[in-house]
């Protein structure tokens, strides 16, 4: 697999590329020809360092450190893998206990396109609000994030 291509839509709908490189693996193909692909909007760095102010923030403001609180809104937000653990027998009532754990998800540029990270941070805001950080309010919050970062 080559390196990704960087495409625009232009103002009349179509995709067009951003870059000499695009261009010339563009040439390879003729008008009608059909190729396959997967379109993801680049991360913002910006937005990157809007949520690890987010962190940084909630970690001020509690017991916690900005990696514990991403890790804990990972979880919280439900981007996380299920591991299923051997079960055991419950020492109560001798039945079978299922055990899971929960392993926080990466949320590197890689794995998460923009869309995808916009809707996790509007989350992570969602359980700062309700859950680490009750009665502050969410445009409050995020207006304070956004005097951080200018």
């Amino acid at each position: 697999m080559g390196a990704p291509l960087f495409l625009r839509k232009n103002l009349r709908g179509q995709l067009e590329p951003v870059d000499e490189a695009g261009v010339e693996a563009l040439s390879h193909y003729k008008a009608g020809d059909v190729v396959r692909g997967e379109l993801r909007k680049p991360r913002n760095p910006r937005r990157h360092r809007w949520y690890w102010a987010l962190c940084g923030l909630v970690a001020e403001n509690s017991e916690r450190t900005a990696e514990e609180v991403s890790t804990l809104l990972k979880l919280a937000t439900g981007h996380r893998d299920t591991l299923a653990l051997k079960a055991g027998a419950c020492p109560h009532c001798g039945g079978d206990v299922e055990k899971v754990a929960y392993l926080p998800k990466s949320i590197s540029f890689a794995k998460m396109d923009e869309a995808e990270f916009a809707a996790f941070t509007e989350r992570c805001v969602y359980v700062v609000v309700t859950r680490l950080l009750p009665g502050v309010d969410a445009p409050i919050l995020k207006a304070d994030i956004e005097a951080m970062l200018s």
